[in-house]
Formats: C-alpha cells, structure tokens, sequence
C-alpha cells in the first residue's frame, strides 16, 4: 500500500461524531468561547459517544484485524496462501478534533489539517500488502487476486467493527440537536460560509466541515512510486502544502465569527440532552471501554490464519 491521495483521503472519513478530523501535525487553536460552562457538558457527551483516542484506535485495529481473520479464513479454504500484513496503529486523533455532523459552528479552529503530515506517515509505513501475494507472479498473481475479491462478502461483514453499532442512534439524535441549534442562531451561516471562502480562493458547494479539508486534499499531486517514499520531493507538494494552510486560515475566517452566537446558543440544552439519554451514553461509553480487549482477541484469531 503506497501513501497515494487516495488514501490520505481514506483516512478522511467521517462518521457521524464517531470519526476524527484530523491527523497527525493538524492543530487545532482554542475555541474563541472555550470558556463558557456547556463546554464540560459537550466534551464528556463527546467522549461517551466516541470514546477516548486510545479506544478509537483499538476500534480502528479491531477492525483491521477481523477483517484479515475473515479474508484469511475464507482464502484457505480456496485453497489459497494467506500471511498476516504488516499493520501500523493510526495515530490518536484528539476528542477536541471531532466534529458531530460536520457542522461549521462545532468544527474547532484549525492551522492545517493534517493532510501532508498523513501522508508522510502512510510513505514511511511502506507497502502493507499481504506477504503471500507479493510472493506470486504472472498467473499465480491473477488467482490469488481473484480469490480475494472472491471473498468480498465474507470481510463486508467486519467493516463496521471500529464504532459500537451501539453508537449511530445517539449521534444522530446529537446531529439534529446541534444543526437545529446552528439553524436557529445562524440560519445563513452555511450560504455565507461558500460566498466567502470562493472570495478568498478556496471554493467549496455544501457549507460542511469537510469542504476546506477536502479542497485542500485535491491539491496535492499524486505519489508515484519514484516518491511514494519521500513526499515532499514530488512537484507541486510545496504549493500544496501552502494551499492546505491557506484553506484552513479561509475556513476559520469564512465562518468563525459566527460561531460564538450558534455555541452560545445551546445553553443548557446539551445537559438535557444528557439526560434524555444518559442511558444510551452509558451503553455506548461501556461497549468503548470494551474496545481493546475485542482488540486483543481480534488480533490473535488473525494471527493464527496462517496458510503457506
């Protein structure tokens, strides 16, 4: 697996609260109302609903391994050879980082957005392919390429293994909350938010968190494998890197004066909300702290799906 765009970009994704923002090197700068008392409140309904970064990374490699057991297990019985792959641990992605629905008054104030950082990290991990097919060749290669897109259904199973299934229904109901708030206080924040950030040069079309990252993501070159290993010597990697801190100086300054109205404006309602559903925190916070045991067993059922 070589550090490309596209899988800086994988690394991107965001699932509703349970997902972080940032990778490594991003920084994140005070909120301009830190200080104001349902922060407390906030902060811990974030961490029941998308547990510490040490569990999210447990969840992450839970999920690695379960779906290696499963490519594993069906291969061997195509017959096919299978070794476990080299794994690198994601970074912890800090709780003040993550973003309940990608809404612009809860997303914090960044200097970058970790972008070239995350690269660099997949460039120095190196290839992580499965031992077993890079030990084939020519019509060995093929079949043991076949075989593992034959097994497609088998790993779908483990892909939502790193998020307790526990966790959807309350961060829904945390999204709608949050936008019904960010409606109200700023109802023009989002059409604002794109009329902005196209003056100052980074166009985006939806008024979401993500927008800056991802222009920004798209500016830099493809690593072919004469870079792959040393990312900033490919051409055009300087200017991107200078575009990704220009869209996160954009992004604050295209929506950060209004943020202060809209988190102002949930008052108490986030400590009604936890209580509406301190049931379903506590059930979700229980199943994180459960993460890096299931972790742990993941791991060794993978590692025993050995076949040469």
């Amino acid at each position: 697996m070589r550090a490309t765009r596209a899988l800086a970009a994988a690394t991107l994704t965001v699932t509703a609260v349970a997902g972080g923002c940032a990778r490594p090197g991003t920084t994140a700068e005070p909120s301009v109302v830190a200080a104001v008392p349902w922060q407390q409140t906030y902060a811990e309904i974030i961490e029941q609903m998308s547990g510490t970064p040490q569990q999210r990374q447990a969840g992450t490699d839970r999920q690695w391994y379960a779906w290696q057991a499963a490519l594993g297990e069906c291969m061997a019985g195509m017959g096919a050879p299978f070794e476990l792959p080299a794994h690198t641990t994601p970074p912890a992605t800090p709780n003040s980082l993550i973003t309940p629905g990608e809404l612009l008054a809860f997303a914090p104030r960044r200097t970058d957005f970790g972008l070239a950082a995350s690269m660099v990290a997949l460039a120095e991990a190196g290839e992580q392919d499965n031992p077993a097919l890079l030990k084939t060749a020519g019509a060995d290669r093929e079949a043991w390429v076949a075989a593992q897109n034959a097994c497609a259904p088998a790993t779908a199973r483990t892909e939502d293994l790193a998020v307790p299934g526990s966790q959807a229904r309350v961060a829904e109901a945390l999204d709608l909350l949050l936008l019904d708030v960010q409606n109200r206080a700023a109802p023009s924040l989002g059409a604002d938010y794109m009329t902005c950030m196209s003056r100052e040069g980074v166009p985006v079309s939806e008024g979401v968190a993500s927008e800056a990252r991802i222009a920004a993501l798209n500016k830099y070159p493809p690593l072919s494998a004469a870079g792959a290993n040393n990312p900033s010597s490919v051409p055009g990697w300087t200017e991107a890197l200078a575009f990704e801190k220009k869209a996160a100086a954009a992004d604050w300054k295209c929506r950060g004066p209004q943020v202060p109205r809209v988190q102002v404006a949930v008052g108490d309602k986030l400590a009604v909300f936890a209580e509406e559903h301190r049931d379903e925190l506590a059930r979700v916070a229980a199943d994180w702290a459960r993460m890096p045991a299931e972790r742990d067993a993941a791991k060794a059922a993978a590692m025993k799906v050995v076949t040469k």
